[in-house]
């Protein structure tokens, strides 16, 4: 019989997973902002040299963020990929990067006659920003990495519904769970923690267990209500030392969030991302989403800047409004993304 769990605390606050891919700081209470960028810019002047030097890098953004506000469909992909880029910049420049001379990291070419998402290709380099920013979350960097802009799309949580929408050889192949009440718990008796969220309706069945990644299963524990999902590996919360149990949560939180990620409009909910063991092959890419952000924006933006008339047939085409939706909201993700990870506060 599975032994019942219960919820862990920090500071009488019971521990999430947090935005903070790098640094969270799970005890600290959650900045409520109205404006991310004036936020990120106090923490950075507050922040040493580094933080400092992020400065011009982190304004520029802002400015790119606020242009973006006033030019049209074709422009868009230019101040948004240079925001962007500029966001990223700040937060390796806030973590000891120089950023002095650096390449993108990134380029793309169109392959066929025909305009389509399949036929926009994107290349991942070994150096560059694009690579110390895939270096940051982790990820092993090739430099022969090569992707179509439709696999990027399908990637991102921020726009997955819409994608699946409009593509309709990928609308019924959903590549994210989405779980509410996340959180980690303890089981009972023990020192043995796992994390934990609960299927939300339309994937509160028993099928879904068949389409949950590696490394996650139903969790027994829970036989009332709901279904959820745990994670099978464990860390351990024991002990009077309060730093070792947060460092133990804290490498545990580093892997959990290769699997997990939140939109920024939603932020109640994380979403699980399937893998091939799930039943997803074709599409499938295993980088963060901010990365793929990045690499999918750089390459609309080569069309706005050589080649306007094909990024306008882009958009004529079936799934000019998912490109919309990308355009629209992309850039509040990453900013909310980076936002946290460069202060290492819940910045919402």
């Amino acid at each position: 019989m599975a032994l019942p769990a219960s919820r862990i605390t920090l500071s009488s606050k019971p521990v999430a997973p947090h935005k903070s891919f790098s640094k969270p700081d799970f005890k600290a209470k959650a900045a409520h902002v109205t404006d991310r960028f004036q936020y990120v810019d106090m923490w950075l002047r507050q922040s040493g040299e580094n933080g400092k030097s992020a400065l011009v890098y982190w304004r520029q953004a802002a400015n790119f963020y606020r242009a973006n506000l006033a030019v049209d469909e074709l422009a868009k992909p230019l101040t948004s990929y240079y925001c962007i880029l500029n966001m990223v910049k700040a937060l390796l420049v806030s973590t000891g990067k120089d950023m002095a001379r650096v390449q993108h990291g990134v380029s793309g070419y169109s392959a066929g006659a025909k305009t389509a998402l399949s036929n926009e290709y994107v290349k991942f380099k070994f150096s560059g920003v694009l690579s110390d920013l895939s270096r940051y979350f982790e990820e092993p960097v090739s430099g022969s990495d090569e992707c179509t802009l439709l696999d990027l799309l399908y990637n991102l949580p921020h726009i997955h519904r819409a994608y699946c929408m409009t593509i309709p050889s990928r609308s019924k192949k959903e590549l994210f769970i989405p779980l509410a009440e996340c959180g980690f718990y303890r089981i009972d008796g023990t020192g043995e923690c796992f994390f934990r969220g609960t299927l939300t309706p339309g994937w509160s069945v028993n099928r879904t267990k068949n389409k949950l990644p590696s490394g996650f299963e139903i969790d027994p524990t829970v036989d009332v209500g709901a279904l959820a999902v745990r994670r099978k590996k464990r860390f351990k919360w024991k002990g009077k030392s309060e730093k070792v149990k947060i460092t133990n949560l804290s490498k545990y939180h580093r892997k959990l969030r290769r699997n997990i990620f939140q939109i920024f409009d939603a932020q109640e909910k994380w979403y699980l991302k399937r893998d091939t063991a799930s039943g997803i092959s074709d599409g499938l890419i295993d980088k963060n989403p901010c990365v793929i952000a990045f690499a999918a924006m750089h390459r609309l933006s080569e069309l706005s800047r050589y080649d306007p008339d094909k990024l306008s047939r882009h958009f004529n085409n079936r799934y000019g409004w998912l490109l919309t939706e990308f355009l629209t909201r992309t850039l509040d993700q990453v900013l909310d993304d980076l936002a946290s990870e460069i202060t290492g506060c819940e910045v919402k």
